[in-house]
């Protein structure tokens, strides 16, 4: 598989506790615990082309409870950075779960250094997107980031704003995103209100679902 070239100026998103043990940019996260895509011998970092995307991923791993003093940084891609997207056709049964069939494809592309970028399917937004990044890739040392507000630690009011059954979730602000969880049968379930974009920058190529 080939790599291409970024031909505009991109951002993604993270978000972390900038006191942890760990910085919110870094890969050792991922090498201790593996996610999806890699394994220990392929740290990454992963990051989300939306800020929406990054809060919905934290708040799925972290089993619908958001951590405390959470924090965002916001990435930046320069042009002429070497990107590969995930081609899901080619995989089938990629999203099961077992992670398999990922963690060998993320494996193979770390260890080959085929790009920077690694571009994936978010699982509980689909058709969203995950961006993986290789740093120990040439390109990645373009990369820059940027911790947002860093004295406003993400709250929980975001994510559990009042819920009606007959008159729906509240109306959001542009730009305001919210995730509600009610109960229902047997669990919870999530579901995402995503509000204006208020930073967009167009990710190349449509995800390929």
């Amino acid at each position: 598989m080939s790599a291409q070239i970024t031909d505009r100026v991109l951002t993604c998103y993270r978000i972390g506790d900038p006191d942890g043990a760990h910085p919110i940019y870094d890969s050792e996260g991922a090498r201790l615990y593996p996610g999806r895509w890699n394994t220990a011998a392929s740290p990454i970092i992963y990051t989300s082309e939306h800020y929406s995307t990054a809060m919905l991923e934290k708040l799925v791993h972290a089993n619908t409870v958001m951590p405390p003093n959470q924090h965002y940084i916001r990435i930046t891609i320069p042009n002429g950075v070497s990107y590969e997207v995930f081609p899901t056709a080619k995989f089938p049964g990629w999203d099961g779960k077992r992670e398999n069939i990922c963690k060998t494809f993320g494996e193979a592309w770390f260890a080959a250094g085929r790009s920077a970028l690694l571009l994936v399917p978010s699982i509980p937004a689909r058709v969203e997107r995950n961006i993986l990044i290789n740093p120990a890739h040439p390109d990645a040392q373009a990369i820059s980031f940027e911790l947002i507000a860093p004295d406003r630690p993400i709250g929980i009011r975001p994510f559990q704003l009042p819920y009606s059954p007959t008159a729906g979730p509240p109306a959001l602000r542009s730009c305001e995103t919210a995730v509600t969880i009610w109960p229902i049968a047997k669990g919870l379930a999530i579901s995402t209100l995503l509000g204006t974009p208020c930073d967009v920058h167009s990710w190349p190529l449509a995800p390929d679902i």
